[in-house]
């Protein structure tokens, strides 16, 4: 009797204990036995995010043009997407690589494909999250403030020691012998307050046929840069699939006219042929920002020094900020 009651007590433990295992099993061995369907799996998101990437690149190029505020939820999704997408493509770099290590591929290295098959289910999940998140429709930017707010990069201009850099700046862009022009100096100085500026003036003072700006990530997306490049030149579509022909195009594009194309945050050197910029050609200049004199270096960029603001300076800059934060209010209650 008392083993009956014992059996009828541990037998439902036991069976629970043994489905536990026995499912955690499979979905180990699920991992072996569905390691290609997870590789293209993962190849195939990877490939649907990167398209959703240059298509919300598109539009936001559109809504730049149009002086429009790019949303902030947009820009982390962003730069979410430019985190993952390069881990993706090493991986599946590595995992050819892997398949190749072992007699050319004949023999199957069961650790690797387990560990591998696990990754590449974990980045599938992640990239779903982000093309889920990423469905913004056309709604990427808020629309430009009122004009009376909007200049600021004039109250760091009239800063004396900013006039002496202004100066160097635009002389380096009047000079032909200078291709690339370096505006260097520690974050927070005001480069890219400064270059827009420079913007401005080449404008007014038809230095230049057009201006394309792009904003270029700590790990840099060539695909990224050739679609704000091309969203500021107009070009409403470049190839997907073809790094090359998208910098053929742009290349071609920016030879027909006098084009200012600036850089902004570079941190390390791009190759600018990839890109599709015709540096060194007539009528085509470029203007980095960055806060390593060592990748203007790299570029073989005529460095012009960005210095931090003086005391007096630094309190009328915080006035003029608190003012135009005043203005702002103002307008929007």
């Amino acid at each position: 009797m008392a083993a009956e009651t014992v059996a009828s007590v541990t037998q439902p433990i036991t069976e629970k204990i043994v489905d536990v295992l026995f499912n955690a099993t499979v979905r180990q061995f699920g991992y072996l036995c569905k390691y290609k369907h997870y590789i293209e799996a993962l190849r195939t998101e990877a490939k649907k995010l990167t398209d959703r990437r240059n298509d919300l690149q598109a539009e936001i190029g559109a809504a730049t043009r149009n002086r429009e505020a790019i949303k902030d939820e947009v820009q982390r999704w962003q730069d979410k997407v430019d985190e993952i997408i390069p881990t993706a493509e090493k991986f599946l770099e590595d995992e050819v690589k892997v398949n190749k290590k072992c007699l050319g591929g004949l023999c199957v290295d069961l650790k690797s494909r387990y560990k591998l098959s696990r990754e590449a289910e974990e980045k599938i999940l992640a990239i779903f999250a982000l093309i889920a998140a990423g469905n913004f429709g056309k709604d990427v930017s808020r629309p430009a403030p009122p004009p009376a707010i909007i200049f600021l990069s004039e109250g760091f201009y009239n800063f004396k020691s900013r006039e002496s850099t202004m100066k160097d700046i635009m002389e380096a862009m009047k000079d032909e012998k200078v291709s690339i022009i370096g505006i260097c100096g520690r974050g927070g100085v005001g480069k890219t307050t400064l270059v827009k500026e420079i913007q401005k003036q080449a404008k007014e003072k038809k230095m230049f046929d057009e201006v394309a700006m792009a904003v270029v990530p700590q790990t840099p997306s060539i695909t990224k840069i050739q679609h704000e490049i091309a969203g500021w030149l107009g070009i409403k579509e470049l190839p997907d699939n073809d790094e090359l022909l998208r910098a053929s195009l742009l290349c071609k594009r920016i030879e027909k006219q006098r084009v200012l194309v600036i850089l902004d945050d570079l941190w390390v050197q791009i190759e600018l042929d990839r890109v599709g910029i015709p540096y060194g050609k007539d009528g085509c200049k470029i203007s980095l920002t960055s806060r390593s004199r060592a990748a203007c270096n790299q570029m073989q960029a005529h460095i012009v020094d960005v210095r931090t603001l003086t005391e007096q300076e630094s309190w009328r800059s915080a006035e003029g900020k608190r003012r135009v934060c005043l203005e702002r209010c103002s307008l929007t209650t």
